[in-house]
């Protein structure tokens, strides 16, 4: 029996030692995660876009007003001075070439054309303000305010606004009514002034505009020289006497045939 017993131990102890034989050892993987990192897919939405900006050049000038001064002549007929301000509001020298001046009344009807209005200055520099001025008799029975439209070629020229030396100015009265304008020019440019315009704007006591008066040197100025001048009004507004004129002023130039 106790034979039996011993045998029964001996083959338990046995089938032990087998099992614990045969049981696997735990490992310890190297191998990377299967799992995927996220991916991120690329995003097709547009940058915004700026449109890109111009920036517009200024206009080369402006007409800054046109008015008529209407007055009786002694002889009883009604006479005109018109007359258009423009400035160059550009970067570049403006040409004012001849134009032409309509007057109307208040009704609209025309009343006067005036042709081959001359500017004064003809060559504007950025900043500078030139005159169209002239005048015209009129077939009006008394004086009334007019209206002034003023249509001129002006454009762009690179050509200088070059003026001569101006000296010993003088505005004085005459026994007739008008003014004269009287001084000395000076040609201390490198070419010869083959027809040289002194002009001279006189400014009323409320500091506008009221007339012109102008001239031309009979012989070429050449380089070096100078010149003389005494230059008389021609039918001014009769209201615009020597005692009446605030300021004036005058230039000088070679006058040009063209931008």
């Amino acid at each position: 029996m106790k034979r039996s017993i011993a045998l029964l131990s001996i083959l338990a102890l046995f089938l032990g030692l087998f099992g614990c034989m045969a049981s696997p050892e735990p490992t310890e993987s190297t191998a990377p995660p299967t799992t995927q990192p996220p991916t991120t897919e690329p995003s097709t939405t547009e940058p915004p876009t700026t449109e890109p900006t111009t920036t517009q050049p200024p206009d080369p000038y402006v007409i800054r007003n046109t008015f008529a001064w209407v007055y009786p002549a002694t002889s009883g007929t009604i006479w005109a001075m018109a007359i258009g301000v423009v400035e160059n509001t550009g970067t570049e020298n403006i040409f004012l070439d001849y134009g032409t001046m309509e007057l109307s009344d208040q009704e609209g009807r025309t009343v006067g054309r005036i042709g081959s209005v001359s500017a004064y200055p003809q060559i504007l520099a950025p900043g500078m303000v030139g005159y169209y001025c002239d005048v015209i008799a009129l077939d009006l029975a008394e004086v009334e305010q007019l209206q002034v439209k003023l249509d001129a070629p002006i454009s762009v020229t690179e050509k200088e606004a070059a003026f001569y030396s101006l000296s010993q100015l003088e505005l004085t009265d005459t026994d007739f009514g008008g003014m004269v304008i009287s001084g000395e020019v000076s040609n201390s440019t490198e070419q010869t002034g083959e027809l040289v315009c002194v002009c001279a704007i006189l400014y009323d006591q409320n500091k506008v505009a009221s007339g012109v008066i102008r001239g031309y040197l009979e012989q070429p100025l050449e380089p070096g020289e100078s010149a003389e001048f005494s230059f008389e009004s021609y039918m001014l507004p009769t209201y615009l006497e020597w005692e009446n004129v605030s300021r004036y002023v005058v230039y000088s130039y070679d006058l040009e045939d063209g931008p």
